[in-house]
């Protein structure tokens, strides 16, 4: 074979390459769309079951509604306890650096942290932070911490027929996590 010819053919390579690649992004992007379209329409599951082999093998599919508005959070709050070599315990504000008080727009940033922290997959999340809060706590009170205890006070919020029946919008739901040992430093 020839120069040209190998150049030819290389260029012709590379073009059926950007072609399928673009095919395949094309794909990919559709079967997105697909696998998270709503089920409550006249389609229902038809649209979804052609491609459940693609979306099942890279767990493309999000358990979640796009237009889901219901917020479960009427109030929460977020307190640790740090518990000194001496057995006493102190109640300070949670927001790292410098243990700052939950405010304003922090509130949001709180609670996506809260959700993150209180689920089942996220152990090393929460040891993180309490390490992390043992040394704040330290160089802040000047002495060392045994023991951290993060509570989350929280209020539920109650189903509206509920609400209209008694008048309570939340219901108390405290959730401990803890006491992580602070390490030696």
């Amino acid at each position: 074979m020839s120069q040209d010819d190998w150049t030819k053919l290389k260029t012709d390579g590379l073009k059926l390459g950007k072609a399928l690649f673009v095919c395949f992004l094309v794909f990919h992007a559709f079967v997105n769309v697909v696998s998270n379209y709503p089920t409550r329409t006249a389609l229902k599951n038809e649209l979804k079951k052609p491609f459940a082999f693609y979306v099942r093998s890279l767990h493309l599919h999000k358990p979640y509604n796009m237009f889901y508005t219901y917020d479960p959070w009427y109030k929460f709050d977020l307190v640790v306890h740090a518990k000194d070599g001496l057995g006493q315990i102190h109640d300070l504000p949670p927001i790292l650096p410098g243990l700052a008080l939950i405010e304003g727009k922090g509130k949001l940033r709180v609670r996506v942290t809260l959700q993150r922290l209180l689920g089942r997959r996220n152990k090393r999340l929460l040891m993180s932070y309490a390490q992390n809060l043992c040394r704040a706590i330290e160089d802040k009170m000047g002495h060392e911490i045994k023991e951290v205890t993060i509570e989350f006070k929280t209020e539920r919020l109650r189903k509206l027929a509920l609400i209209r029946k008694d008048g309570v919008v939340g219901e108390p739901k405290n959730i401990v996590k803890g006491p992580f040992r602070c390490k030696d430093q």
